[in-house]
């Protein structure tokens, strides 16, 4: 028995929807379930940069070491999640196929393994200062953002938890 092509494609369909509806979670989308809670920026120490990023040091880390600009050998272990303002998170460190696992990011962008680059401007300069164990909320406005990438986030000021865990 030949089954036609619209056949054979609304049986394939048909079998999907039952695995996927039958496993309670769809396996094509990032699990979550391991993020903490945003951390809480009320009373933390505020810097505004004078190209409009906002900073909040929820805590202050500890250590003479600090991440400094230009150097095009380095880069940190941190956990981060990046969320929207309504508080969707976009992607996260402690997403659960991570293993809830520290990300290591490269501070200068490396096309060779964009794997460890986060593509915003406002991400490298709100991580740059940062101390081990330093604990930071960023706002980063559009400008400082993915503006003009072409992505559904060009308009969006995003919001980063990061904590530096280690320098590589």
């Amino acid at each position: 028995m030949k089954l036609s092509t619209s056949l054979r494609f609304s049986l394939v369909a048909t079998f999907m929807a039952v695995m996927l509806g039958g496993c309670g979670k769809n396996p094509f989308r990032p699990d979550y379930s391991l993020v903490p809670a945003p951390f809480d920026t009320s009373g933390a120490p505020r810097t505004v940069t004078s190209d409009g990023l906002i900073y909040y040091t929820i805590d202050p880390g500890h250590g003479p070491f600090q991440v400094v600009p230009n150097d095009a050998t380095s880069g940190v272990q941190i956990q981060y999640t990046a969320r929207k303002k309504d508080g969707k998170i976009l992607s996260s460190s402690y997403e659960k196929s991570n293993y809830g696992l520290p990300f290591v990011y490269a501070l200068t962008v490396d096309l060779s393994n964009s794997r460890n680059v986060i593509y915003t401007e406002g991400f490298r300069e709100g991580v740059l200062g940062m101390h081990l164990g330093e604990k930071r909320t960023l706002v980063v406005p559009p400008s400082l953002g993915y503006a003009g990438a072409g992505t559904s986030l060009d308009k969006d000021t995003l919001y980063y938890d990061v904590e530096l865990i280690s320098f590589q």
